[in-house]
């Protein structure tokens, strides 16, 4: 999965499902690439996470903390540089949302995969840029799972914290929906 590219940086909506998961730091170390994220991205968009009770989660708010993640280094921070990622940037900030297109511009230039669970951010990408990777959430926890042997139970856990923290569990065109929805519904 990962050969294409020896870096990968991550959109605000995988930052937010893998920290919801509450095993971001495991998720990470199990990628065999260096994970990035734009400075945007970190400061202005991936604030919090939903942590109010089941039923009620948008009721309380949980910000996030990267900064262990940070002084791990399982994630670096990169901004857009020169006049090339700039100007992607600005073709791709009239079509996506401004972290969106940070990410994808510096991805693009740098000949990184990206991390995206957004269809329209994906859609584009292929269109700009079709050799660009894109990896989701659903392809990070798999991953995860599949290299350190988690267990049915702790996958079940883990997807219905992704699902009740920050709202997302993967559509049914998504190829590994199967997977999700087969342990998303085992009673650990």
């Amino acid at each position: 999965m990962w050969h294409q590219h020896d870096c990968i940086i991550l959109d605000a909506c995988c930052v937010l499902t893998l920290y919801a998961s509450g095993r971001m730091t495991e998720i990470l170390e199990s990628v065999p690439v260096q994970t990035m994220l734009s400075r945007y991205v970190l400061e202005e968009e991936v604030l919090y996470t939903y942590s109010g009770p089941e039923g009620d989660e948008r009721s309380a708010k949980e910000p996030v903390d990267l900064i262990p993640l940070r002084n791990q280094g399982l994630i670096e921070v990169s901004s857009l540089s020169g006049k090339a990622e700039i100007r992607s940037f600005v073709d791709l900030a009239s079509r996506l949302d401004d972290g969106e297109a940070r990410t994808i511009a510096v991805a693009i230039n740098r000949n990184w995969g990206v991390a995206t669970d957004e269809k329209k951010a994906s859609r584009i990408l292929r269109e700009v840029a079709p050799k660009i990777q894109i990896i989701t959430t659903p392809d990070l926890v798999k991953h995860w799972t599949d290299t350190e042997g988690i267990s049915n139970a702790e996958i079940a856990v883990v997807l219905r914290s992704v699902h009740r923290r920050a709202i997302y569990r993967p559509g049914r065109s998504h190829p590994l929906s199967g997977w999700w929805d087969s342990y998303f519904t085992t009673n650990p």
